[in-house]
Parts: C-alpha cells; structure tokens; sequence
C-alpha cells in the first residue's frame, strides 16, 4: 500500500517528539489480507504486515522524564 499519512507522537508533558501535525510523508506497507476460501462473499480482513529484510530496523526516540526536587 502506498500512501500518504501524517503522525504527531506527543510525550505527557504536551512536547512534539516524533513527526509533524502538518505535513504528510509518503508511506509504503506490505500488508497481507486473507479471505476463508469456503465462503464465496466472504469479507477481506486484515491479517499481517510484512517487513522485508532490506527496510532497515527503526530507531527509538528520545524519552523525556520529569525531575522530582530534592
């Protein structure tokens, strides 16, 4: 699936730490559906998502923590 989507990951103090409310980035997932093969009008539902071995492993994000005062 190739599409366009936006994501804006806030942490709990409101601070924008992933992504961007405004702009939309170009997204391409393997998804694999499947459908029971007795049932002829059977609905298509979503089963997995594939991650080929070229996509490189994502990298985690900066967690903020807050200070106790002493």
């Amino acid at each position: 699936m190739h599409t366009k989507q936006k994501l804006a990951v806030y942490d709990r103090f409101g601070h924008l730490i992933l992504g961007s409310e405004t702009e939309p980035r170009e997204v391409i997932e393997y998804v694999v559906f499947e459908n029971h093969i007795a049932v002829v009008d059977g609905m298509w539902r979503l089963h997995d998502k594939v991650y080929p071995r070229w996509v490189p492993p994502k990298q985690g994000t900066h967690i903020t923590y807050e200070l106790s005062e002493f």
